[in-house]
């Protein structure tokens, strides 16, 4: 799974391999959801920087204990 950041909150999940499928975490909701099409615009747009998983772990702790 590749995780991807986009300024200091967002965080998004793709599967290897997967070039249009993307989940973005909803902080909301507490869960991840699907968006068609994502995967492309968040590896091709340069507004998002891919991120280790453990990174990825830490900023979703950090907003849920928060």
């Amino acid at each position: 799974m590749e995780y991807w950041l986009n300024g200091t909150s967002m965080v998004a999940r793709i599967a290897p391999g997967e070039n249009a499928v993307a989940e973005c975490f909803n902080w909301a909701e507490s869960r991840w959801i699907t968006h068609d099409g994502l995967g492309l615009e968040i590896r091709f747009t340069g507004e998002w920087d891919l991120i280790d998983e453990a990174r990825a772990m830490e900023i979703l702790g950090a907003a849920a204990a928060s």
